[in-house]
């Protein structure tokens, strides 16, 4: 069975949104740690 082109579009896109929101929480966790770590 085909699978049209707009499948293909939303799948890459869901995909790219996961990356996407992944590396906002690793930049944001290490930027919290970065700010907090000469703090002792």
């Amino acid at each position: 069975m085909k699978k049209s082109f707009q499948h293909y579009v939303r799948s890459l896109h869901r995909d790219l949104g996961f990356i996407t929101i992944g590396l906002v929480v690793v930049y944001s966790l290490s930027g919290i740690i970065l700010i907090h770590r000469g703090e002792n």
